[in-house]
């Protein structure tokens, strides 16, 4: 963050040059690294959601991940809607803390989180074609997931019981009307688990398509919701 603090002796990340008392800079809220504000600009990205900079060579270690929201800027002079840019704040902070795992690992910590619901999302491109791939990717696992997203399954719903998986039961919403690929989602439900559809929630159109259920047997006896979203690449809304 910007600072003006008395620097004494501290040399600019950027220029090389000294830092005087009156000089403002930035520091690098991973390595603390400082920089005249000019230099800052640019050096060090800044995120406009918990206002902190990064220089790059940090930016450069952080491991990729989908995040559109963590470089969220709004014009200064208009006053976001406080209430929903705390929500994109708590959006933006959960996509920061994913992490990446080895099949190993993540066979492991489904073993752990036996009593916790695990979800798996698979962007299927078609169910027709790799169905097959699917199932059998999760018998070489062994993975005891309580949920199977799926994405783009190009079915409809009155055909979902060509497509089982043993110890699930499914949902399915019908892809567009009219459209023959890049539509229609499933959920596939561990046979232990009660569920229902929230109908309110469930949508297809051509720039959203949503399908969302409870879980209403959870081990603390709290139902839970849990959806699978899609966005169409030709979506502009």
């Amino acid at each position: 963050m910007m600072d003006t603090n008395t620097r004494q002796k501290e040399i600019c990340h950027g220029c090389s040059k000294q830092i005087l008392k009156h000089h403002t800079f930035a520091v690098c809220s991973y390595c603390q690294k400082i920089c005249h504000s000019k230099c800052a600009n640019k050096l060090y990205s800044f995120n406009f959601t918990d206002e902190t900079w990064t220089c790059w060579e940090c930016s450069s270690l952080d491991e990729p991940r989908y995040n559109p929201f963590k470089a969220l800027k709004y014009d200064k002079y208009s006053q976001p809607d406080n209430e929903n840019f705390s929500e994109i704040h708590k959006i933006e902070n959960l996509l920061s803390g994913c992490k990446r795992h080895s099949l190993d690992d993540l066979s492991n910590i489904v073993t752990q989180s036996n009593k916790q619901i695990s979800i798996m999302f698979n962007n299927i491109d078609g169910v027709t074609s790799n169905f097959d791939t699917l199932t059998t990717e999760l018998t070489l696992k062994n993975e005891n997931l309580s949920i199977i997203a799926l994405a783009e399954t190009n079915l409809d719903e009155c055909n979902k019981n060509l497509f089982n998986i043993k110890g699930y039961q499914s949902t399915y919403q019908s892809k567009m009307s009219g459209k023959h690929k890049g539509s229609g989602l499933a959920l596939y439900v561990r046979e232990s688990l009660l569920f229902s559809e929230l109908g309110l929630y469930n949508q297809c159109s051509p720039n959203l398509e949503s399908l969302f259920i409870s879980i209403n047997n959870t081990s603390d006896q709290s139902p839970v919701t849990i959806g699978v979203l899609y966005r169409p690449p030709s979506g502009d809304e």
